[in-house]
């Protein structure tokens, strides 16, 4: 929350509280390496990520959060393997519509196809989800589906009408 208030400092304040109460927690490292994740502490971010793996494999969030930090750690091949793996355990556990803020990453690691696929699971999921549609926009931009990619930036701005990237998605399919 503190993240999402444009305070990164109370949230690595808040999340290294949550630590220190309760050090097995994997959602509280997760929490940790989300701030330092916004403040570009790469290295420290990348910690917290492994440490709530440790505690918690199976979990699709950390995963994907970890897949996040390698990307730009920029270690493509594990940043892959993770996402590819957090879309397993999200499918797995019927939560894939939590992976709408890592939907940009499957454009930039997946092929074409997968990161359809990908896409199109997140959206099932979550019908709801403005950066998976405005991230499918870029996708079928690319792939040369303009009118599709274009329903999907409105569809993003529908749901969010002040999100600045699903107005740049719907002026480049224009």
């Amino acid at each position: 929350t503190w993240l999402n208030l444009g305070r990164p400092a109370r949230a690595l304040a808040a999340a290294r509280e949550a630590v220190a109460a309760d050090p097995e927690n994997w959602k509280a490292h997760n929490a940790l390496g989300l701030a330092r994740l916004e403040s570009d502490d790469l290295g420290d971010a990348a910690g917290a990520f492994e440490r709530a793996l440790k505690l918690a494999p199976d979990e699709p969030t950390p995963r994907a959060n970890a897949a996040l930090c390698s990307f730009r750690l920029g270690d493509l091949p594990r940043a892959r393997a993770r996402l590819v793996r957090a879309a397993r355990l999200a499918e797995q556990a019927g939560r894939t519509g939590e992976l709408d803020s890592v939907s940009q990453l499957a454009i930039e690691l997946l092929g074409e196809r997968d990161a359809y696929n990908f896409i199109h699971a997140v959206l099932s999921a979550n019908p709801q989800a403005a950066m998976t549609w405005n991230n499918r926009a870029v996708l079928l931009r690319r792939m040369g589906a303009v009118d599709q990619a274009l329903e999907s930036a409105e569809r993003a701005l529908a749901l969010n009408p002040a999100y600045a990237k699903a107005h740049v998605q719907r002026a480049n399919a224009l």
